[in-house]
């Protein structure tokens, strides 16, 4: 195969227009939609409190974050702005540091009444749950 043919929607997408003003280019933003088509659904404003959520954790590098975890932007920000949700489904996002400067992003998936710790297939405990 020579090369890939590049084709973008004939109609103007407001929620991939958005992510390319947020610094996310076409070719990922597309991507990210094919995985998580939900994006296609919500409006900027919606994807913008997400965004606005992830640089209060600590985010650095938004862009990378959201093309490697596009289901954030399928959830709504909380009352309290701990954590993402959708119906009883969660999300809490936390920096830690790592040697040299640098920083790991930790995407925790979780559901309400989740029990963290309890078992060997429980799942971790967000940092501020």
């Amino acid at each position: 195969m020579a090369g890939r043919a590049k084709a973008r929607l004939t109609r103007p997408c407001k929620q991939l227009d958005f992510l390319e003003s947020q610094g996310i280019p076409s070719e990922k933003s597309e991507h990210m939609s094919a995985l998580s088509w939900g994006i296609l659904g919500r409006t900027p404003d919606q994807m913008a409190a997400v965004i606005d959520y992830l640089k209060g954790r600590g985010i650095k590098d938004v862009a990378t974050t959201l093309f490697q975890n596009p289901k954030l932007l399928e959830y709504d920000v909380a009352a309290d702005g701990k954590e993402l949700v959708k119906g009883a489904a969660r999300i809490q996002v936390d920096v830690t540091d790592a040697e040299g400067g640098a920083h790991n992003v930790l995407v925790n998936f979780y559901r309400v009444g989740t029990t963290f710790k309890t078992a060997p297939i429980s799942p971790w405990k967000p940092l501020d749950a």
